[in-house]
């Protein structure tokens, strides 16, 4: 029996021409959504973006956190839609994902009593790696990406043009839906498994809805023969399964498609029943979701001239009806976006903040306003010409954006006419935020690159920029008057080799409203400096005895307290001093009186008044 061997079709970027327009946004030509009504018609699709093709092509491209609650939640963009993230807690328990394993700690004794953890033989095909946690009631949700080999047979590349195929594993999505109602032993109530990697999860009241990105859509045999690995939800513990071409709910939008499905799933946690499954051909960069709207953003390079090569990046906006899954509408822009902060919906509008580079290698930035039916309102475009775009934040009728080239520009956009938009004030300060939060109507803070721009050149005549690091800083902006924004204060928290991951992922920000305390987990390394740690031979044999050097490093958590009129450190929780990965602070939460600093292989638990230390759960 001749073997298969699955090829992977990857992600092609559409490169069909768009006619130039004097408009502030490229023309839509991309017509009416079509259904795809069989799996031949996604191999048509597929085999008629390969005509010519030589060679493979990629991708050119809540306010405040804790409310009244006794314990923190998760740092979310839109109040009232959950987003997963690696930690979670109820008041009562915290559940942990590290190192493959998923735990679940009683916060009253401060010990570890259950884990989902999958274990493996020679035989298994399946790999499953978790990422993100839910807590809904008695119901813990995980979710994470499932690595597929099957065998002898591999997803793979059919041609990349190097004369031989390519191996490569491909991964698909799975939600995983737990009873805690015994949380020492919680019981598998369903696992649904979505084809293609998991990209993100939001949770809105009772619904989780779960994306995924499906770039292997052909398996092809060694005969000749070729089938379409359609997008599907299994339940595994039913044996069901949904598919969205036989649900009709399959799409295709001409002009816009890539070789790729964006798979959406929606599933009722009070129910478990059969979940909703969406798709379309192409691409996720990155999502809003409120309690009405999926909006997301995919971009593609456009090819504008053959022989050269020379085209641009152009990011695609799709509002899905978060009820019924249905694309409801679409527009284009000219740029690509930076995150999830750089779109929204406010009050039947939808606003965008991009970056554009040109061929020539100039960038700008443009604001743009839609109306519900992703038709333009109107737009700032050229905003701070040769800088790109380093923060986003839009709150209510006011959008403040950073850029950065040689100083840190806060722009305040008002956005209260939505046909009129306009900037009504701007803040240069050194460095640049890379996020802004904001604690009031009229203050915010931003966790900020302290840099310094310090222009150079030579006895030839040729210029540049030199930039000097000193660190993360806390900048505290009063924006009461959007004319005349200004810095209150300013702290340098973390040296010239600082990090934290609350400058790049939002949900490791965990800001206490009630004591007006920022917990900021960090990380901080001096390279000058050696620290040397013996370890203890196997069997306590002093001949095995080894010593491991290297250069200075701690972790732990800044306490900073955060108020309207100034910013001041209280205290430096320093969890580890040397350079053993597993001891690198990754989250801060707290539950009543008790702060814990989550590592890969630990807890640590602290005082929240005195910072005290308590104990350590220790996996």
């Amino acid at each position: 029996m001749k073997k298969l061997v699955a090829f992977l079709v990857v992600l092609i970027v559409a490169f069909g021409s768009l006619s130039a327009c004097s408009a502030w946004y490229p023309k839509n030509e991309a017509g009416k959504l079509v259904l795809i009504t069989s799996r031949d018609m996604i191999k048509q699709l597929i085999s008629s973006r390969y005509s010519g093709y030589n060679g493979p092509m990629y991708d050119a491209a809540k306010e405040a956190i804790s409310g009244q609650t006794n314990y923190s939640t998760t740092n979310t963009q839109v109040k009232g839609v959950d987003e997963g993230d690696i930690v979670k807690t109820d008041g009562k328990l915290i559940i942990h994902v590290t190192n493959q394993i998923v735990r679940i700690i009683d916060v009253a004794t401060s010990k570890v009593i259950g884990k989902i953890e999958h274990t493996y033989d020679d035989k298994d095909t399946k790999f499953y790696h978790p990422s993100d946690v839910f807590l809904y009631g008695d119901k813990l949700v995980v979710m994470g990406s499932i690595a597929q080999y099957n065998g002898n047979v591999y997803p793979m590349m059919k041609d990349m043009m190097i004369g031989r195929p390519f191996w490569i594993g491909y991964q698909d999505t799975y939600a995983a839906i737990y009873d805690l109602s015994d949380a020492a032993h919680p019981e598998l109530l369903k696992n649904f498994e979505i084809t293609g990697g998991y990209y993100s999860a939001r949770l809105t009241d009772n619904e989780l809805m779960v994306l995924s990105n499906q770039y292997n859509l052909m398996i092809y045999a060694e005969d000749g023969k070729e089938s379409v690995n359609e997008p599907v939800v299994v339940e595994t513990v039913s044996g069901k399964t949904v598919s969205s071409i036989d649900s009709k709910t399959a799409f295709t939008l001409p002009g816009k498609s890539g070789d790729s499905f964006v798979n959406i799933m929606k599933v009722d946690l009070d129910t478990l029943a059969t979940p909703k499954l969406s798709s379309f051909m192409g691409s996720i960069q990155t999502i809003f979701v409120d309690k009405e709207n999926l909006l997301i953003a995919q971009y593609r390079f456009v090819l504008l001239n053959q022989a050269t090569g020379e085209g641009k990046t152009v990011t695609d906006i799709l509002r899905f009806s978060l009820d019924t899954l249905k694309l409801e509408a679409d527009a284009s822009i000219n740029g690509y976006l930076l995150n999830q902060f750089s779109f929204d919906v406010y009050d039947k509008t939808i606003r965008v903040a991009s970056s554009d580079w040109t061929n020539d290698g100039k960038v700008s930035n443009s604001i743009y306003v839609f109306n519900m039916a992703l038709e333009p309102q109107s737009s700032i475009l050229n905003l701070a010409a040769g800088e790109t775009i380093r923060a986003v934040r839009f709150i209510e009728e006011t959008g403040y954006v950073v850029t950065f080239q040689n100083v840190d520009p806060l722009f305040v956009i008002d956005l209260s006419n939505p046909k009129a938009i306009k900037v009504t004030g701007e803040l240069k300060v050194p460095g640049f935020s890379t996020y802004l939060h904001p604690l009031s109507k009229t203050v915010l803070f931003g966790i900020a690159e302290d840099l310094e721009v310090v222009p150079m050149s030579d006895q030839n005549g040729n210029k540049w920029n030199s930039v000097n690091r000193f660190g993360i800083k806390l900048s505290l902006f009063d924006v009461s008057d959007p004319s005349a924004p200004k810095e209150l204060a300013s702290l340098r928290v973390l040296g010239q080799n600082g990090y934290t991951e609350a400058s790049y992922n939002h949900r490791a920000v965990i800001y206490d409203t009630e004591r007006e305390l920022l917990y900021l987990p960090y990380t901080d390394s001096d390279y000058s400096t050696q620290v040397c740690q013996t370890y203890p031979g196997k069997d306590g044999d002093p001949s095995s005895t080894y010593t491991y050097c290297s250069y200075k490093m701690e972790s732990g958590v800044k306490v900073v307290r955060i108020t309207e009129t100034g910013v001041t450190l209280v205290k430096s929780i320093v969890v580890a001093t040397n350079n053993d990965y597993s001891n690198l602070v990754t989250r801060v939460l707290y539950v009543g009186d008790k702060l814990y600093a989550l590592t890969y292989d630990s807890i640590l638990v602290f005082d929240r008044d005195s910072f005290a230390a308590l104990t350590t759960i220790k996996y």
